[in-house]
């Protein structure tokens, strides 16, 4: 499934490198994404998440110019 930002506003929640985000985060989330490692690691940093989330938001046009 894809996601397309719709509406003025997005908000993303961005979990912890191993727990992720709580189920009560998750339940309250419409939609959750992961970013596909591959490789050895088995996490991103967060702030390296957060700049491939951000950027494939943009990229869909999502975001203010």
């Amino acid at each position: 499934d894809e996601f397309t930002p719709k509406g003025p506003a997005t908000l993303v929640v961005l979990g912890n490198e191993q727990a992720g985000m709580t189920d009560a985060v998750t339940k309250a989330c419409t939609h959750v994404l992961c970013i596909p490692i591959f490789g050895k690691a088995d996490s991103l940093n967060i702030s390296v998440a957060a700049g491939v989330v951000f950027y494939a938001i943009r990229a869909k046009g999502g975001g203010s110019s």
